[in-house]
This record gives C-alpha cells, sequence and structure tokens, in this order.
C-alpha cells in the first residue's frame, strides 16, 4: 500500500502503512505500530527515538517490539468500563507466534479496577503486565524495550548459548526497573524465574541479588501493582 507522509515526524521514523507482515517479522530496531495510534500521544513518544512502522492490519496486537513479542494497551477507559478486554487477552495468550506483554494505564480513575487486571493477566492467565501512568511513559517504555532488543546481547539469535538462557521478554521487561542494567536483570530472572517470582520475592531475598538499594526499587516498581 502507499506510504503515509508526516512532515512532522523526524528523519528515524518511517510512516508507512502495509498489510500484516507474515509470523510479523520485524527488523531489529524497529516498532511496528497498529495504525490507529497514528497522530496519539504515544506516537509523538516514539517518534525519533525508534525506527516506526505503522501498519493497518496487525490483529489485536497494538505492538511490535520484536518478531517474538506482541504488546496490548488496555487504556484507563477499556478499565474503567469493564472487563471487555479480557477476550483480546485471552487471544494473546493463546497466540502461537508471539508472547505477550500488557501495558495498561494505572490512574487515579483505573486504580480501583487494576487489581482485576492484575489478578486476570498474570495469575490467571501468565501473562507480563506493566503498569504505565500515561501514554507517554509507555512509548518511552516501548522504545526501550525496542533498543534493548536491537542490542547483541538482547538479541537470541546473536547470543552465545549459556547454561541457563532466560526469556528475552522477560529480560526487556524487568529492564524497565529503574537502575536495574542487563547482568542484575538476569540474576533475578535465574533466581526467581518468573515476574510473579520476582514480585513474591521478599525485600532480603532481593537484596541477596542485586543489592538494597535496587532491591528497593524493584519492590516499588512491583508495589504499583496493588496486592
Amino acid at each position: 500500500m502507499a506510504a503515509r507522509s508526516n512532515e512532522e515526524q523526524q528523519p528515524t521514523t518511517e510512516t508507512i502503512v502495509t498489510p500484516s507482515r507474515p509470523r510479523s517479522r520485524v527488523p531489529f530496531g524497529h516498532l511496528i505500530v497498529n495504525e490507529k495510534w497514528i497522530g496519539t500521544e504515544l506516537a509523538s513518544a516514539v517518534t525519533g527515538c525508534v525506527r516506526v512502522v505503522y501498519e493497518d492490519s496487525t490483529g489485536i496486537i497494538d505492538f511490535h517490539t520484536s518478531s517474538d513479542t506482541g504488546v496490548v494497551y488496555v487504556s484507563e477507559t477499556d478499565l474503567v468500563s469493564g472487563n471487555t478486554y479480557k477476550r483480546k487477552l485471552v487471544k494473546l495468550r493463546k497466540a502461537t507466534t508471539v508472547r505477550g506483554i500488557v501495558l495498561a494505564e494505572k490512574t487515579p480513575m483505573s486504580s480501583q479496577h487494576f487489581p482485576a487486571l492484575q489478578r486476570f493477566a498474570v495469575f490467571d492467565i501468565g501473562l507480563v503486565l506493566i503498569p504505565v501512568s500515561n501514554q507517554t511513559e509507555a512509548g518511552q517504555l516501548l522504545c526501550q524495550m525496542v533498543i534493548t532488543e536491537s542490542k547483541p546481547q538482547g538479541n537470541p539469535f546473536k547470543q552465545k548459548r549459556v547454561k541457563s538462557p532466560v526469556d528475552q521478554n522477560l529480560l526487556v521487561t524487568i529492564q524497565a526497573i529503574p537502575s536495574l542494567g542487563e547482568v542484575k536483570a538476569n540474576a533475578l530472572l535465574e533466581r526467581f524465574h518468573s515476574i510473579r517470582g520476582i514480585c513474591n520475592a521478599s525485600m532480603q531475598e532481593l537484596s541477596s541479588v542485586v543489592g538494597r538499594s535496587i532491591a528497593q526499587n524493584v519492590k516499588d516498581f512491583f508495589n504499583r501493582l496493588p496486592p
């Protein structure tokens, strides 16, 4: 299909609309975005930090940060309106070609509805759930995920074989925690095996792996998810 131009975009951003890619192959350093996000606050946040490609058909996926990672966005409105997001998340969990991550707007208005989403997405169907306060924060996180996965150490095809490889999608998610680099993120996943394991770990257990200061950052990050 014809490319869409946007004079306000940075030179590093491609704005084109294409059919959905077979198996969602995503070049390293690119973010595939459903075209419904064109012109939004989130689109502005990702412009210039990574190469953005808008597609007119990505199914239930809002964003592809890599070939095997699909991200679904649950807005404040989605949370407040009830359980309409559940069907989409179930489809994401059943997807065989991508592993799912959920970004969800946790705001003063949606905060009371967040525990239900957390229980369903994380504990019932086993997705990775990351709270964000707004679309700008979500865009910054998506850029970080793309950049991390584009590095040789973040690329599973370029990695040397290690004794206990960790899931690259979980690694990217954990590195969203402030001051937590790749080495310590790997150490947490090696020790606790999953997002849920890290979330449930005590301060003492976390401190034994990453030190008290970063352990506090980990606790603060997951405390944004109500118990």
